[in-house]
């Protein structure tokens, strides 16, 4: 296969994973899915420019309550719940379960149960007010739109390193694919990260990049301290707590931005 037409598939493959775009033609295939993950950042900044595009739309017309609003909504539909399906199952399983098997078997039930809804409530709600937050805090569009885009590109790609370096926590399951995931896409991820970040940061201002790689760095710090917790109660990840981590990592990125607006 020429290898320009193998990235492109690998793309497509990530896009019908983390979307709801369905691609007749892309095959599901562990290992190749495996290798997709590369392309993990590239679909978050395509799920962050509809974002963008939606918000730029909305600004002008609605207050910034129903932006924030339309903004979540969007992006649940576009990635059809699926993280925050993960959220759930891992939040009912860690409090739900009093061993490593009862956890498993928990997260794997499909009711969701207490646990779970009352967490993605509070996670939804933080993520609203996070939002709003950063769009009554923010009058420079042109930025609210890169935090729009980072907020699902570095989610996805808080991703990768567990993906590597975690066992997978069952002998087989959805995500049972991840144990294939080798250092080469996560390299691959991280270079296109980072050579974006530079890009934003020279057409915006250069003084944030010290700012978008410190945060990076604190990103992939706390995937890698979470991993390592969900591992000690199940003994690795799953396809769940992937989801759990990425919806997290979105607050753990509006957080850092937040923060820095209230700082700078």
């Amino acid at each position: 296969m020429n290898p320009i037409t193998n990235e492109i598939k690998k793309f497509l493959c990530a896009i019908q994973f983390l979307t709801i775009i369905k691609l007749k033609y892309i095959r599901w295939d562990e290992k190749f899915t495996a290798k997709s993950v590369a392309y993990f950042p590239a679909v978050g900044i395509l799920i962050g420019c509809i974002l963008a595009i939606t918000y730029f739309i909305l600004s002008p017309v609605f207050s910034n309550t129903i932006t924030a609003v339309v903004l979540i909504v969007f992006e649940i539909i576009f990635i059809r719940g699926l993280h925050l399906d993960g959220f759930i199952d891992t939040v009912d399983g860690l409090f739900g379960g009093m061993n490593k098997e009862e956890r498993l078997r928990i997260m794997k039930d499909t009711h969701p149960g207490s646990f779970g809804i009352i967490a993605v409530v509070l996670l939804i709600l933080l993520k609203f007010a996070l939002i709003f937050e950063i769009l009554n805090l923010n009058q420079d569009k042109v930025s609210i739109a890169e935090i729009l885009i980072l907020m699902p590109a570095l989610g996805r790609y808080a991703m990768l390193i567990p993906m590597a370096i975690q066992p997978y926590a069952r002998n087989n399951g959805t995500g049972h694919w991840t144990k294939f995931v080798k250092f080469r896409e996560i390299l691959t991820a991280s270079l296109f990260m980072i050579s974006f970040l530079i890009l934003i940061s020279v057409f915006l201002n250069l003084k944030i990049l010290l700012i978008l790689i410190t945060l990076m760095i604190g990103l992939l710090i706390f995937s890698l301290m979470f991993s390592k917790y969900i591992a000690s109660k199940i003994g690795g990840m799953t396809g769940d707590t992937y989801g759990a981590l990425t919806e997290i990592s979105e607050i753990f990125v509006l957080f850092a931005f937040v923060l820095c607006l209230y700082c700078f």
